[in-house]
Order: structure tokens, then sequence, then C-alpha cells
């Protein structure tokens, strides 16, 4: 498995490749949203969501399950918050990792921690039990991740090969975990066809893992009081408790009850009569009215419930049977902190969790806020309020899905999961304009009306405003401050072409637009259709037949199968449709004709060229601006693209990457996860950014003029960089500075050599360059340009010098060359200088055992020493401007050193260049590279330690030969910055045999941790000095993908852009 062929694969990765320049005019400025959530923040200044579940351990840690932002997240007794799990996109991956690098649902449901502090929860929507140990470890208790009821249940068999829908959870004191369960069920039996629909039960998973059902199994009842559990019918369950006898409480929100089950296996109600609404306290809890969430039970046997409906905390006593309030009044909202309990105003509870005898906390989910009682005083221990008045830039969004600009200059936003629509003044104020932040449907007034996750608004030629009020199933329209539903009757469905729009049912409308006519266009998603309301308010359908699937093109409409997530109408009068899960633009023609506008698989591709050959990844909003270019957010390749009247598409926004990090500059150097985009009159482009809470202006920005801001007339001598830098500024048609322009730096006559050749003005409109002379004396002409504007001249006047070796600033790296460099020196590790003067001539010298003195590589070569410190160390390669060489021991406890190229050394002539001072560290692994992709992963130089052939793509190297990982295969994978080593080798010394790495190994591929057996060897490769290999087995279970390849040595880990190329 040791190999010791590996010139091919240094020539290939020891030698740096240039990447592409792209050129940039638009640019994106905040609007309003910042960041919710900080890692080790406050707790107090974090706002949540929509709380679901809350728990404590025993050291004081609170664990918050945060509905929509596929997070838990822990809280330490001095309000310190962090995550705990989920990384914030939804989705399944990582158990048998950390749990804060693995992703979980959106919605987690119900949480429990037993006495060790290992905690569960409901990933409800990965269909699974996870649980998180005190290592922060996470891995799948029950459940496949699919929805189905079926055959794959067994009744006392392993829970991890059973299909569930998990809603909350247990545990009792012996350790054995309860789940409800609210599974889809398919009936195939012979002779009654197929039958599809619910069964709610509850689940025990025992401590040996297996499953048994304790209640229910069957549809949505009530029946059963009085005999087994097993026997009896349950609805929904959204609660369970378990009290110190093993008694089991269910909170059966589907028949409005909470029930018993005993530990003879007994089912009984002890609150509830049946109805939803809350009728009174102080009563016998079975005669009284109350829709059940979240369940604790105290050591009287108590009962704490959740009590949705009525926003109140209720307490069933054990002795009397009797139901009071303990938190919360007849007024649904937020108010009392700092006041009894019973005094203050909550919102649709969902979880209580007791800390103490009469002391609980709760999740407070429509107020955002985690509320605890305590000593018969209610307050706030985590969440933070939205910031409805103030600074825009200082305002909590929560998830806004759209905004649009306002004839007075304002821009409005439609914040969905704060269920209103808020603007923002030209002044930068921003303040609700409709909806009062919590879900409901009222008509009236814009300050009265409510609505549910509003996701889409257009205006018309009159300042009206259509707003998709999705899961309300309506549209309403906003005119002269008062709210009216136009569309719609708030039951989901298909119903009403060819009448009054008000009596039509839609189903979750995503997108709404206008034409110049008063045509209004709604993408009525989860029909499948787009539909049109005339401007007498008659509906009719004009794209979609029901079915979201794509089929064909070149049909009517009406018979063609869509996805339509948003609507735009050109100013021809053409369709277009965000076609979102079908990842296209579709274009429906004055005839009614529909064809594919741009778009195919899913993908990124296709820039610079026609729109129709490009590949688009789920574009969920389309608009046009008064040329006639039409915009797309590509919402899962986090950019903006355009598509011109010549069908050309590019990006004009994104960097392909969803976190912010920059809150505004050029748009195409952002963050960005665009969910929809719109256009004002002055071609103004808004985005509203869900994961990222925020909105943002793009705009394009034309440049004037360039002007030197530095002295035009030079001098410097051969060889040596000028003392002061180019400068030159950009303004733009209005004289103030331009940020984020490209000027090209150009040597026009004479030699010399730029740093950088192409920069990015700052803030001031400045762009600089370094010029490094060349080695003839005369004059050297430098041009700045910007294209479409008059450039700058710059004339340097050169005397002779006899040149000196130069490092670059940042020049010593790590030899893997990844971007960004790995700048630390480790142990016996190869590392790279880029500089100039290093060597004459274009030449490559590569050192070879002729080279080698007294069985060593040379620390003297070609002319050429690196001092390190006061060491001189073994060098490898040699050329003009590159040098590598591997790095020989320092000191104990040295944290930085110097190190320096020497030219002509050991003779009177040697000359020595600065020295740049490098970190030194223990181990800082870096893989080595094939090639280096554009999209910033990097295949790594592997080789199959059977057939020795390179891993990767055919043909990803013209001439040689390729073939990608397949599970099973034993891989050799070159890297470098692994550290000591045992035997231990001398720098420069040709290792003969297998040295294996001292520090502790880990090996990731994607998100799954190779087991140790898997890890076959990490160690030098013997007779290459400083070449380190690292000898893996692929994984049985490994997919198909370029998975992401990541080595951590005594925890520190290699850079992220190795990734390693398996298809099966």
């Amino acid at each position: 498995m040791l190999s010791r062929i590996v010139s091919p694969i240094l020539l290939f990765v020891l030698l740096d490749i240039a990447s592409p320049l792209f050129g940039q005019d638009y640019w994106a400025v905040p609007v309003a949203g910042r960041t919710r959530f900080q890692e080790g923040g406050q707790v107090a200044a974090t706002p949540l969501r929509a709380p679901t579940a809350v728990v404590r351990d025993r050291t004081g840690n609170l664990y918050i399950a945060d509905r929509y932002d596929a997070r838990i997240l822990r809280v330490s007794p001095t309000g310190v918050v962090t995550t705990y799990a989920g990384t914030g996109f939804s989705g399944f991956t990582g158990d048998g990792g950390p749990a804060n690098m693995a992703r979980i649902g959106a919605q987690v449901t119900g949480m429990a921690i037993d006495r060790d502090g290992t905690l569960y929860f409901a990933d409800t929507d990965n269909y699974r039990v996870r649980k998180i140990t005190p290592a922060g470890v996470i891995s799948t208790v029950i459940g496949t991740g699919r929805p189905q009821f079926n055959a794959n249940f067994i009744e006392g068999g392993p829970a991890t090969a059973s299909v569930i829908t998990p809603w909350s959870v247990a545990l009792d004191g012996q350790g054995n975990l309860y789940v409800s369960d609210a599974s889809i069920w398919i009936s195939l039996a012979v002779g009654s066809g197929v039958e599809l629909g619910l069964r709610f039960s509850v689940r025990k998973i025992d401590l040996r893992g297996n499953v048994t059902t304790v209640a229910g199994g069957g549809p949505p009842e009530f029946r059963g009081d009085g005999g087994p559990a097993k026997d009896a019918r349950v609805g929904d369950v959204e609660g369970l408790a378990v009290d110190a006898a093993g008694n089991l409480y269910l909170s059966d929100a589907g028949n409005f009850r909470v029930r018993k089950v005993s530990v003879d296996g007994v089912i009984t109600t002890i609150a509830g009569n049946g109805q939803g609404a809350y009728s009174s306290d102080n009563t016998f809890a079975t005669g009284t009215g109350l829709t059940p969430a979240g369940l604790a039970v105290d050591a009287n046997g108590d009962v704490y419930v959740a009590d949705e409906a009525a926003s109140r905390i209720r307490r069933i006593d054990a002795r009397t049977g009797l139901i009071a309030t303990v938190a919360g009044s007849a007024t649904f909202g937020f108010q009392g902190d700092g006041g009894l309990p019973t005094n203050a105003r909550l919102a649709r509870p969902s979880d209580v969790f007791l800390t103490a005898p009469g002391e609980f906390l709760i999740a407070d989910t429509l107020n955002g806020r985690v509320r605890r009682v305590a000593r018969a005083t209610i307050d706030t221990v985590a969440g933070a309020g939205d910031g409805a008045g103030g600074l825009a830039a200082e305002a909590f969004l929560n998830q806004p899905t759209m905004a649009i600009a306002d004839p007075q200059g304002g821009v409005l936003i439609a914040d969905r999961r704060n269920h209103s629509l808020r603007r923002v003044s030209p002044t930068g104020q921003i303040a609700r304009y409709a909806g009062d932040g919590y879900p409901g449907f009222w008509d009236g007034t814009s300050s009265l009306a409510l609505f549910q996750s509003p996701m889409a608004m257009v205006s018309d030629q009159s300042g009206a405003i259509y707003v998709a009020d999705t899961e309300n199933h309506r549209i309403r329209k906003i005119a002269n401050g008062v709210v009216t539903t136009i569309a719609g009757t708030g039951v989901s469905g298909f119903s009403g072409d060819g009448g009054a729009a008000t009596g039509a049912r839609l189903s979750y409308p995503t997108g709404v637009a206008t034409d110049a006519l008063f045509n209004i266009y709604i993408a009525d998603w989860g029909n499948s259709r787009v539909r049109r309301i005339a401007p007498n308010g008659v509906i009719t359908t004009v794209a979609g037949n029901g079915r979201w699937q794509f089929v064909a093109d070149g049909m009517q409409a009406t018979v063609a199968q869509v996805d339509p997530f948003a609507v735009a109408v050109s100013r021809t009068g053409e369709m277009f449709i965000a076609d979102r899960d079908n990842h296209r633009i579709r274009r429906v023609d004055l005839s009614g004709v529909i064809s594919t506008a741009a778009g195919s698989s899913p993908g990124f591709s296709g820039d610079g060229g026609a729109a129709a050959a490009a590949r688009l990844f789920s574009p969920s909003g389309v608009a046009f601006d008064s040329d006639g270019n039409l915009f797309i957010a590509d919402y899962d390749n986090f950019r903006v693209r355009r598509i011109d009247t010549r069908g050309t598409i590019t990006t004009i926004a994104g960097n392909g990457l969803p976190r912010t990090v920059d809150e505004g500059g050029p748009a195409l150097q952002v963050g960005i996860d665009p969910f929809s985009v719109s256009v004002d009159s002055r071609g103004n482009l808004f985005i509203a950014e869900p994961f990222n809470d925020r909105v943002r202006r793009i705009y394009p920005r034309t440049v004037s003029a360039a002007a030197a801001a530095s002295a035009v007339q030079l001098a410097g001598t051969t060889g040596q960089a000028i003392s002061d830098p180019l400068v030159v500024r950009i303004v733009d048609t209005t004289g103030a500075p331009m940020q984020g322009v490209r000027v090209r730096f150009a040597v026009t006559s004479g030699a010399a050599r730029l740093d950088p050749a192409e920069a990015v003005t700052d803030a001031s409109g400045l762009a600089r360059s370094t010029v490094l002379l060349g080695d003839t004396p005369g004059e050297v002409v430098v041009t700045a340009t910007v294209a479409g504007i008059a450039p700058v001249t710059f004339r340097i006047t050169v005397t002779a010098a006899r040149p000196g070796p130069r490092i670059d600033p940042g020049g010593v790296v790590g030899a893997g060359l990844t971007r960004p460099p790995v700048r630390a020196l480790t142990p016996k590790g190869l590392m790279t200088i880029f500089g100039q003067n290093f060597f004459a001539g274009t030449a490559i010298r590569q050192v070879t055992e002729a080279d080698y003195e007294n069985g060593r590589v040379p620390a003297r070569f070609a002319g050429v020493c690196v001092q390190v410190g006061e060491v001189r160390a073994p060098i490898l390669v040699v050329t003009a401007t590159q040098i590598t060489f591997q790095s020989p021991r320092v000191p104990p406890g040295t944290t930085a050193v110097p190190v320096r190229v020497i030219t002509a050394c050991g003779t009177a002539d040697e000359q020595r260049s600065a020295p740049e001072t490098v970190e030194v560290r223990s181990a800082a692994p870096e893989f080595f590279y094939f090639l280096q992709r554009s999209d910033g992963t990097n295949p790594v130089a592997a080789a199959n330690a059977v057939t020795g052939r390179y891993v990767g793509l055919p043909g990803m190297i013209s001439g040689v030969e390729f073939a990608p990982a397949q599970p099973g295969d034993v891989l050799t994978v070159y890297l470098t910055g692994v550290g000591q080593t045992n035997p231990d080798f001398e720098p420069g010394e040709a290792g003969d045999r297998a040295a294996r790495a001292t520090g502790a190994v880990r090996v990731w591929i994607g998100q799954t941790e190779l087991a140790a057996e898997d890890v076959l060897y990490t160690g030098i490769t013997p007779f290459s000095p400083g070449l380190y290999q690292l000898n893996l087995r692929v994984p049985a279970g490994t997919g198909d993908g370029d998975h992401r390849l990541l080595i951590s040595v005594d925890g520190a880990q290699s850079p992220p852009p190795a990734v390693l190329i398996v298809r099966r």
C-alpha cells in the first residue's frame, strides 16, 4: 500500500494555477434586517423564530428547539447561546458525527433529556427520533427517513428499521423512550384496492432498541377509555410525559383531551371534554375545553399542560381532579413580564418543562420567547422582539420572502414568519404596514388585519398592493389603508374557475403579478397552476393542469405540467413562470403556448450564453425591468441572474454561497439566498433572503471617470519595487467614489511586474498596484484602464541595479497551494515560497538523488538556500519565482519563525531577501490536488492502491489516466503537514520504511467519519522527503458525488476545498 510513485503528482500540485477574473457592474446594499443568531452571543439579544420545545439539564443548560431555524440552541447558565445541533439549513446529514455539524429538519417538535444529559428529539421532517450524547455526537434512535407506515414496522422489532413520523418524546425512569407517531398508512390488501390515511399511536423503544405500540395505532378518533390503551384510538398526540410511578400521559390534541395510560396499560381521560375552546377553570378537568400540546408531570402527579388555543399553561391536580390556569390569561399576546404569571399574556405556547416544584419553563411559540415562572413571577429567559419600530438595519426579520418598492420611495417587506407586512421609509425607519405579527385572518384596516405567512406582493398602476397570503389560501388587496380579500375562501383546494375569484379555492399561493390591463396573476403553487383574475373579478386557469412534474413544451399552457412558484408578465403581455422544482423558467406566449426560456436539470451553468441552454437550481422568483430584461432569483444557486433582451443569461449578484459575510459591496462578491426578486422603475432590484433574514437592494452603477491619486512620474532601480504604489480613483456620474470597480493595470512599455495586475476599488474609490521593476533600465509605462472610460498613464524612469531575491507578502505557504493558503510550518512538512529573483532563467530545477548530500536532500541547491530561523532547509524545487522546501527542525516552543531566501548562497555575492515571518504549528494537514476548480472544490491527489490509477474523472487532465473511486476501494491520498512520526527521520532524509504520524488522526468523507479500521495508515511516503500519505478504505455505503475529504491531526483540520470523487 505504500507507494514510491509520486513525482507526477508533485508536478501537478506543486506549481500554482491562476484563476479567471470577472467583471462587476452591480452593487448590493442592505435595506433591512440583521443576523438573528450570533454564535456565543447573549440569549437576551437573540430573537427566536418559533420555539416549540424546551428542556433543561441538571447543570442548568437550557435547550431550545426553534421551528423553521433548523437548529437546537443551548443556553448556558450565564446566558451564552450556542448551536447544539443543526446548521441552519434543513436536511438530514451527520449521524455519527458532531451534532452542530449535522443537518436536522426545520421542525423539531419535541425533546426530552435523561439524567446523564443525553438529549432526544423528534426530528419530524426527517421522520426520525435522534439523540445527542453529552459528547455532542448525534445518531438516529428510531425511523428510516420515510413517512409511510407499512410492513417495515415490526411490532417488537428494531427501532432503527421502523417507519415513523414522530411528534413528541418522553423518557421514563428506566430510560425507556416514548414517541408519538402520526404516520401515513397505506393498505395494499388484495381485493380492497389502495387505502391511504393517517394512523396515530404512541410507541415505546426499550433499552434493547426494540419498539412496541403502547397506545393507538388506528385512524384518528376517540375510542377505548377504560380498556387496553393499545386497543384504543387516539388523535394527534402533541405531548407526552411519564410520572415517577411509570404512568404515561398523552396530549391527545386531535381529541382535545389529556389521557393517561396506567402502568397496567389501561387508558382513561383526565382532562378535556372533546371541545377545543377554553371554557372554565377551577372545575373538574374532564369537563373543560382545551387544546393540549406539551405536557409535564411533577412529583405529586400533578399534570401541567400547554393549552395552545387558550394561550395558557394549566395544571391538573392529581388529588382533586380540578384544573386551573398557572400562567397566561384571557388575552392573547405578549405582556406581563415581572408580574404574576396569571396576569401575563402568552401566544399559543407549545411546551412546558418543570424545573422545580411550582416552577417551569414555557415555549411561548408565537411570541418567539422562552418564559420562566418562578417565585410567582413570570419573565423571559430567551428571545427578543423584532424591532418593529426603529432603524431597519437593526430590525429582526423572520424569514422575509418578498420586497417591493412603493411609490413614496419606501420598501414593503413580506415578513413571512412575522405574519405581517413591514415598511422601510426612505430615511431607513421600519414600521408595521399591515398585520400585527400573529397568524390569523381578518379583513379591515391594515393595522387590524391579520395574515398568515404572506409570501409575495405586487403593486398595480394605481398603487394598490396585492398580497399572496399563502397559508390563508387567499389573495388580499391593500388600498387606501384597507385590506380586502379578492380571491380564495380560506380553504385549501381547487375550484371556482369561470366564477368570482372570491368564491374560488386556492392552495398555498406563492406568487402574484399584474399586467398593464389590470389582470392579476396568481402562482397557485399547491394546485400546480397559474390563475388569472380579470378586472371583472372572474378567475380562470392560464397555465398548469394540476400536476407539477415537467413533461414537455410546445403545447397549450393549460394542459402543461408546471410547478409555479412565481410569475411575471412582460411588457408585451407574455407570461413567465418560475417553475421551481422543474428548475426552469417557462414562457407562455400570447397564443397560450408554453416553452422553456431557461433551465433544464438542476445545477449552475450557462453564463454568457443562451438562457435556454443554461442550468438553474430551484428558481423561486422572476421580475422584469422597464427595458425588458428578466431577472431570476436562482434560489439554490444562491444567485440572481439576468436574461437580457437578446436571450443571454448572466449572473449579476451572489457568489454561490448563502451565508452573508459582507452586508454590501460588489454584488458578485456577496453571499445571498435570494428567495424573490422585484424591480422598481429606476432599475433597483430588491431581494428577500429568508435564511439571512435580510432584504437587500441591488443596483447597477455606471463608472464615469478615472484619475491618478498618486504621482504619475516616478523613478526606481531594476529588480526593485518602487517605493509607493500606483493609485487610481474611480467615480460615478455624480462624482461619488465607486467601490468594487475592477481596474486593470498593465505594463504597456518596458519590463515590470504588477501586483496586483487587477485591483478592486475600496470604499474611497481607490485601486492600488505595486510595481516591481524588471532587469532592463529605461522607461516603464503603466496604464490603468476601466472599460468605457479614458485610461490613466504612469511613467517610471528605471536605472540599473543588481536584483536580489524577494519573497511576496504572505508568500510562504503550504505546498498543497490551497486557496486561501495554509501559512504554517510543521515538522518536516513541505512548504512553497513565492517571490522573485530566486533563479535566473525559466527552467524548473527539481532535486534528484544525484543531488543528495550524505544521503539527504541538499540545503543548498541551484545556488539557493532557504533559511528558517537559524537553520538551512532542504530544498526540493527551484524556479525563478517559486521554491519548494522541507521544514527543518526549529527549537521547541517556537511559535513563529523568519524565513529568508538566499541567492548565490555560500559565495561572496550572496543576496538575502527580507524575512517573511511564518507561524509554527505541530500539525497543519493539507492535501495535494490534481487541479483547483473554479467552484472552489479541488480533487485530491490520490491513487488506487491496487490498480495504481489516479482517482478522478476520465479526461480531468489531458493525457493522464483517471478513474473515480468506488466503495470498498483502498486509496493512497497524498498530503503534507501531518507532523511528527514514529520512527522519526531527519529533515531531508528519504525514509526507507513506513513511519506513522504520532498525532491522533480522524478522517471524514462528506459528513461520515471513517471507522478506525478504514483509516489504514497515516505517515510518511517512503523515499519522498516531506511527502505524507493517507491510506484509507472507501466505506461501502458511500454514494456517488464529489465528497469533501477532511483529515484532523490532533484537532488541526485540513482546509475545506479537498474533494474525493466517488462513482459507483
